[in-house]
Parts: structure tokens; sequence; C-alpha cells
């Protein structure tokens, strides 16, 4: 069984895995990584645009993305109409990349539209090249069509965390036995450790809604940690607790330690 923690902080919650099968990253062989040059695109926000895509291309290890300042030698921007022989000139003698990438970025009231191309000559015998044209009207419109630009040079959905809401609570959990058997306070500290009734005291809660852990964080540090100190060492009983002052500044227990509160196993 868990030991279940109440921290008064940063809460921080990380997703594993990937949904319907599919690895985050792709682990090929060395042998088989692209060179892809990302050329700063043309018009206001195409640097912008042109960075987000080298990021996230940088995270699929089939690809070894040229660094801006390498591309840049090559050309400052490139439009979306730019000579397609000039292009691939630029891609065999100045940087040696197998994909570029590049276009026009423009805005059109609330929307960003971004025209790219993409030239792939992994293949000699057969080359790719695609035209294609991106539009978003939000405040992460940048990020959104870097996203959607990688989505299509990849052929597949960039993998997404797990976000709140995606999954519903199993109908058996409400039957499985609880993983604390006083959760509720009302046993008082059954289950818990002592409340030091300086941080972590036990109230009754709004009508009807039986007793509650209240905590404080707005303490000054040393002395409170101090006390907690001398609680392990049995040297002070949370019945008479000591008089801590209150601190908001960043040096508090808030702004610092937080405040954890333990059940049993």
């Amino acid at each position: 069984m868990m030991r279940s923690l109440v921290i008064v902080g940063l809460v921080c919650a990380t997703g594993a895995g990937a949904r319907g099968g599919e690895t985050p990253k792709s682990k090929p062989a060395a042998d088989q990584k692209a060179y892809v040059g990302v050329f700063s695109m043309e018009g206001k926000g195409g640097e912008d645009i042109a960075e987000r895509v080298r990021v996230r291309l940088g995270k699929h290890e089939e690809y070894e993305v040229i660094d801006r300042f390498t591309v840049a030698d090559a050309a400052a921007t490139l439009g979306a109409g730019a000579d397609r022989a000039k292009v691939i000139e630029m891609m065999d003698a100045r940087l040696g990349v197998q994909i570029a990438i590049y276009g026009t970025v423009s805005r059109q009231g609330a929307a960003l539209t971004a025209q790219v191309v993409c030239v792939d000559r992994r293949d000699k015998d057969k080359p790719r090249e695609w035209t294609a044209t991106f539009s978003d009207g939000t405040e992460r419109a940048a990020p959104l069509i870097a996203r959607q630009i990688v989505e299509k040079l990849r052929g597949q959905a960039e993998w997404t965390p797990p976000q709140v809401g995606d999954e519903t609570e199993p109908p058996a959990l409400a039957k499985e036995k609880p993983l604390n058997a006083n959760g509720d306070f009302e046993k008082g500290a059954l289950g818990w450790e002592a409340f030091d009734n300086v941080a972590t005291f036990l109230a009754d809660g709004p009508p009807g809604r039986g007793k509650v852990l209240r905590v404080r964080t707005d303490l000054a540090r040393d002395p409170w940690l101090a006390y907690r100190k001398a609680l392990l060492a049995g040297q002070a009983d949370p019945a008479q607790p000591p008089a801590v002052g209150r601190d908001t500044s960043y040096g508090s227990v808030a702004g610092l330690e937080g405040v954890h509160f333990r059940s049993e196993w």
C-alpha cells in the first residue's frame, strides 16, 4: 500500500507512455539518420516558426537538424517561391542535407499562415517534394503550426502527453478498500502522523462536511523547523505548541520546504 502525502507548494505531474502504442522517440540506426536544414522563413514570425520546427525535429532521433547559424550562412531567409535548383544546390554544396524546409509566413487578422515547402532527397532516384499551407488563429499559432509541419514531414501525429479528463475514474474504484482507514479525519489522527498544531491542525469543516485537515505555510521557517526537530526528538508537546510568527516572504515555509503531512503505510 502506498503512503499518502499532502504537499502544500508546487505540484508537478508527469505522464509516462504514449497513446495508441506510439513511442515518443524512435531509435534508428546511425546510418539511417536524415540531415535536415530548416531555413528561416520569410515574413514576420518566420524565424520563430523555423526554430520551433528545428527543436521539434531534434527530438526525433531519425533526424540530425542543422543549427540555425549554419543554415543562415547559406541563406538568411528562404521564401516559398525560392528557385528549387538553387535550393538543391545549397542542400548539396553548402549544407550537406537531405531535407530542406522553408516557406513564407503571413498574418491576416488573427490568423497566422505559413506556406511551407519541403524538398526531400533521401532517395536520390525518387526525390519527394511537397508544398502545404498551415494556418491557425489561436494564441498558440506558432507552436501549433510548427507541430503540423513536423507531422506532415514524418507522416504521423506527434506524441501527446495524457491530459486531464482523458480517462474516467473506474466505477469499481469506489468499492475498493480505502488507502487510509481514516481518510475523512473523523477519527482524529488515526492513520496519520500527529498534528503539530502550528502548521497542521484538525479543524471543523464547513457545515455538513465533518472534520478537515487545515494547513498553514505562512510561517517563519527557522522557529518552525526547530519545533519540528524537537517533536521528532520527543522534546516538544503538540498540545502546547510554540507561537511561530507569520512570514509571507520567499524565506518562509511556503517559499521553501512547504508542509508535508503523511499517512501510515
